[in-house]
């Protein structure tokens, strides 16, 4: 496993639909540039089930773009991302010694859509759902 750590990028198209998690967090890099992450829950139904799938999607968005989309953007706001660039990061956990795998996507202003503006208080997190108060 000799590696500290390994980005892959996938050239692939992908179009994920979800609310925002947690507040985004604008972040100033030591290079001068800006980094805004967030995550989106997309929940899916699962058949012979009455428990909904919820998988959360790490989402960057960098430089001028980041600093757009943080104006606007608040916990529980419904968004699309189509396309980005998918991203997996393989990192070694320095105290297990095992591979841990982080997917992200690198998204641009053209590929994120606002379907639905949400004020903060319209939602809330339990139990790892975003769910209307």
């Amino acid at each position: 496993m000799g590696r500290d750590a390994e980005n892959i990028v996938y050239d692939s198209y992908s179009i994920f639909v979800g609310r925002v998690g947690s507040e985004p967090t604008l972040v100033d890099l030591p290079s001068g540039k800006q980094r805004l992450s967030f995550s989106i829950a997309v929940t899916k139904k699962i058949i012979n089930t009455d428990e909904p799938l919820t998988v959360w999607i790490s989402i960057h968005v960098y430089q001028q773009t980041a600093i757009d989309i943080f104006k606007n953007l608040v916990s529980g706001t419904l968004l699309a991302i189509i396309g980005g660039r998918l991203q997996v990061r393989v990192v070694i956990d320095q105290n297990t010694q095992q591979e841990k795998c982080y997917s992200e996507v690198v998204a641009s202003l053209n590929h994120i859509t606002v379907i639905e503006s949400k004020k903060k208080d319209d939602f809330t997190i339990k139990n790892n759902t975003i769910e209307e108060v």
